[in-house]
């Protein structure tokens, strides 16, 4: 049987990028606050920050446990199949992204102050280019690498519903944004079950691109269109109106979803043998608890920020 990825290096990788995502934010926040500006930089900043967070810990461990490689599961996709995770990427974008409107109609219900990513838009072709590399490519690569690389096969052991569940809940809340939270969620649950069904970790990387990509170049393309209104929220009656759509286009991005992990599962090769159950040790449960408390105290302060008269 492959051997796995040990938990406890898996966690103590996971809480060091966690930590590293942690400092980041408190460093640009207090550079906002003294009204400091990074220009260009915050771009090669955050392809470093990537690589430090997400590419060591799991890149020296692999190193120092070649036994453990197969369960990266680097293997080839089947051509049909890369062309069906490329249209569930596709589908997904406009899917969830209706399901951030209405999540964020509910947190405008709620008081809160959403649309506040509008800064992160690229503006001009230069930053579109940056944006595609530090927010498209990179996190495709490195990202995965950490999460459906080294996190999720480490945590086959408790199960692969508890496994995928986990991984993907470790996966949305780093993000810090509450008001893509339930696609963050889906797309992490997603994401696992398609390197898990497709025997290849290419298939997370290849979604995750495009859909990233996807989501820059039509956010550029609305605020080239429409500076003002790039960021803003649909009428709640016209949200509304939109739902029957909504459900057909969701429906289909599942489709596309379940049509590319079926061709994939029935053409992987050498699948991984699904390990024995083994409930987490001591010091392993006290990573994963001092993880949820960080990503929770992310969360409020995401809270907090969202407030009303919090950025003034």
């Amino acid at each position: 049987m492959t051997e796995r990825p040990s938990t406890f290096a898996a966690l103590s990788a996971f809480l060091f990028s966690l930590l590293c995502l942690t400092a980041s934010t408190v460093v640009f926040s207090l550079m906002s606050v003294f009204g400091l500006r990074t220009g260009y930089f915050s771009y090669l900043y955050s392809a470093v920050l990537q690589g430090i967070a997400f590419v060591v810990p799991a890149f020296l461990y692999y190193q120092r446990h070649k036994e453990t490689r197969p369960a990266l599961r680097l293997n080839r996709l089947d051509p049909v199949c890369t062309v069906l995770v490329i249209l569930a990427a596709l589908a997904g974008v406009i899917a969830l992204n209706w399901l951030s409107v209405y999540w964020s109609l509910f947190l405008d219900s709620l008081g809160l102050v959403t649309g506040t990513g509008a800064s992160l838009i690229p503006r001009t072709p230069t930053e579109l280019l940056l944006s595609m590399v530090t927010s498209a490519l990179l996190p495709a690569l490195f990202e995965e690498l950490l999460f459906r690389g080294f996190l999720l096969p480490s945590l086959e052991r408790l199960g692969r519903w508890t496994a995928v569940l986990l991984c993907g809940v470790l996966f949305a809340l780093p993000h810090a944004s509450l008001e893509a939270l339930p696609a963050h969620l889906l797309l992490g649950v997603a994401l696992c079950w398609l390197v898990l069904l497709t025997n290849s970790l290419f298939a997370s990387m290849l979604f995750h691109g495009v859909y990233n990509a996807t989501i820059i170049l039509l956010s550029y393309r609305s605020m080239q269109a429409d500076p003002a209104g790039a960021s803003a929220l649909p009428m709640a009656e016209d949200a509304l109106s939109a739902m029957p759509m909504v459900v057909v286009l969701a429906g289909v991005f599942w489709l596309l979803l379940y049509a590319a992990m079926d061709r994939g599962r029935n053409k992987a090769k050498s699948p991984l043998p699904t390990p024995a159950y083994t409930p987490l040790a001591g010091r392993e449960k006290l990573l994963l608890a001092i993880s949820l408390l960080l990503l929770l105290g992310l969360l409020a302060y995401t809270v907090i920020t969202m407030l009303p008269g919090a950025s003034a």
